[in-house]
């Protein structure tokens, strides 16, 4: 097995791992009897993974209605759906605003890459290396994508005698 093989064989894999969700779908809201507000457009914070537009195309068909806070739950987890399948690790939600303007604001706070923390107990490879494995396209600071994520724990799995895995915990900082 040679290296152009590997890599051919992870990028392979990840292909199956593109947003499966049909942004364009009819997804049906629950009609809801509460208070209603007319929502002209929507408006997104804090998306670096995904496009305003592509977020866009996932609203769209609910401009120019008048809706209910349910209703708009309901929007914000498919906008959060659509996220995760696109890669992206983050919290979506609606902050407190005031919709007499007719815009509705979501929120996003993408998670960041705050540390990378090696526990090698077999010391198959240096804690270095294996950092490197990860932070070459893991990059602190930056948007944790799980594409990436997992295209260098592959990488890393593809060496013999060596097991990687992952786990996300809280940072002291939002994101």
């Amino acid at each position: 097995v040679d290296a152009g093989s590997l890599q051919k064989d992870i990028e392979q894999k990840l292909e199956k791992s593109k947003p499966s969700q049909d942004i364009t779908k009819d997804t049906k809201l629950e009609e809801d009897s509460g208070a209603k507000s007319k929502v002209n457009n929507f408006k997104f914070s804090g998306n670096t993974i995904v496009s305003d537009s592509e977020l866009q195309t996932i609203v769209e068909k609910y401009t120019n209605k008048e809706l209910s806070f349910k209703q708009l739950q309901s929007i914000v987890a498919q906008v959060s759906d659509y996220y995760a399948s696109a890669g992206g690790l983050a919290k979506i939600y609606l902050p407190k605003q005031d919709i007499t303007n007719g815009i509705v604001t979501i929120a996003i706070i993408e998670g960041k890459l705050a540390n990378i923390v090696i526990d090698n107990k077999e010391a198959v490879m240096s804690q270095e290396k294996a950092l490197k494995f990860i932070a070459n396209t893991n990059i602190k600071g930056a948007p944790i994508k799980n594409k990436d994520m997992s295209a260098s724990l592959m990488n890393l799995n593809s060496i013999g005698g060596l097991t990687a895995k992952s786990s996300i915990a809280p940072g002291e900082a939002q994101g």
